[in-house]
């Protein structure tokens, strides 16, 4: 939207997210053979997790009341896989269950790709990614305290600078290797005998 709030965004993944949850609440509800934990947690893995994050980095400057939604998501889920009472709190849950919060999962992504930007930025010169980071490291100010923003909100990349630093992640260099540019396979037909069927 205009506000670059994402609400609507976040709401759309908050209800497909909720509506896969009944996978499991079938599967938990299922009085027969149960499958294990680790199988339930793939699950989480591979069929709701992956839709609250796709494209995170883009959106995770939306406030933080809108992103406990899809915080909430993930609770409930593992509340449910591990049979505790759903007023479990969060942390609690994501350590006995050994899974990270998903905020801290989106920061990665951003981390990532500020440092894609950054490597990529010598080799992949029409990338829109590296388009972005250009502009972004011409705009943004030179004093470490600021960065480049929109509508008052930080960018992907510039909220990727911040947390790598916070990390303490070690520097980044661009990749200079060339990219091979190999000549196409050259097929060679094979001699067939006249015996055989489909000969060229």
């Amino acid at each position: 939207d205009s506000h670059m709030n994402h609400v609507k965004h976040i709401n759309y993944v908050y209800g497909k997210a909720e509506r896969k949850l009944g996978y499991l609440t079938y599967l938990y509800s299922y009085k027969g053979i149960r499958p294990s934990l680790s199988v339930y947690n793939l699950l989480y893995k591979t069929i709701i997790r992956p839709g609250l994050e796709y494209a995170c980095a883009f959106w995770n400057g939306a406030a933080e009341t809108h992103k406990r939604k899809l915080e909430r998501i993930q609770r409930i889920a593992m509340c449910r896989i591990l049979g505790v009472m759903h007023q479990t709190a969060y942390d609690t849950v994501n350590v006995i269950s050994q899974l990270p919060p998903l905020e801290f999962r989106r920061q990665q992504e951003e981390v990532k790709i500020y440092e894609k930007c950054i490597k990529w930025s010598e080799t992949f010169h029409g990338h829109n990614l590296v388009l972005a980071y250009k502009i972004w490291s011409e705009s943004k100010l030179k004093t470490s305290s600021n960065y480049i923003s929109w509508t008052g909100k930080l960018s992907t990349l510039s909220r990727g600078c911040i947390h790598a630093e916070e990390d303490g992640m070690p520097t980044v260099e661009p990749d200079t290797n060339p990219i091979p540019n190999n000549p196409p396979i050259q097929i060679t037909i094979m001699p067939h005998s006249k015996k055989f069927p489909f000969a060229i």
